[in-house]
């Protein structure tokens, strides 16, 4: 729990200074910030069953797996919409690519454990490698970011539906 505790704190810090200093929109500090709030799974489990299952680890992984692609695929996004209002070439996605590329390099391992787990992960992948796929048409930039957020809630919730069902 002090690591947990701790590791918290290293992760509010840094989030105010960020915020303090107007760069609470870095990659960085967001992808931090998505294993940080997924680990509170861990932290949960443990205060319930006074142990960590394997199954949270699971979910851990899988859960900030999925956050980190949908984070890099949004400032995708937001960089393509920019990019389309100043009349510039699409800038490279290849962050997102390399993401969902990790999710779908997952998928043998967390078949072992269960097809759902592995259904969640491709899920993910295809659904945001449609998305970076699409970022080059002007009416795909042009969604609004309320329709994007919903969208992305929408695969949130089936991605952890599958996660749990795998874990059940």
């Amino acid at each position: 729990m002090a690591a947990f505790g701790l590791t918290a704190l290293a992760l509010t810090m840094v989030a105010v200074i960020l915020t303090v200093r107007n760069r609470q929109r870095s990659v960085w500090l967001q992808l931090a910030s998505a294993l940080g709030l997924t680990g509170s799974s861990v932290a949960a489990a443990m205060a319930v069953t006074g142990t960590i299952p394997e199954w949270c680890w699971w979910l851990w992984g899988l859960s900030a797996a999925h956050a980190a692609a949908g984070i890099l695929v949004v400032h995708a996004r937001l960089d393509a919409r920019i990019a389309a209002k100043q009349k510039q070439p699409l800038p490279s996605r290849k962050p997102a690519f390399l993401a969902q590329a990790m999710l779908l390099a997952l998928i043998p391992v967390a078949l072992v454990k269960s097809p759902w787990l592995g259904a969640a992960l491709l899920f993910s992948a295809a659904e945001h490698l449609w998305t970076l796929a699409r970022l080059s048409h002007a009416e795909v930039v042009q969604t609004p970011l309320r329709t994007v957020g919903l969208r992305a809630l929408a695969l949130s919730i089936a991605y952890s539906t599958l996660l749990i069902t795998g874990l059940w």
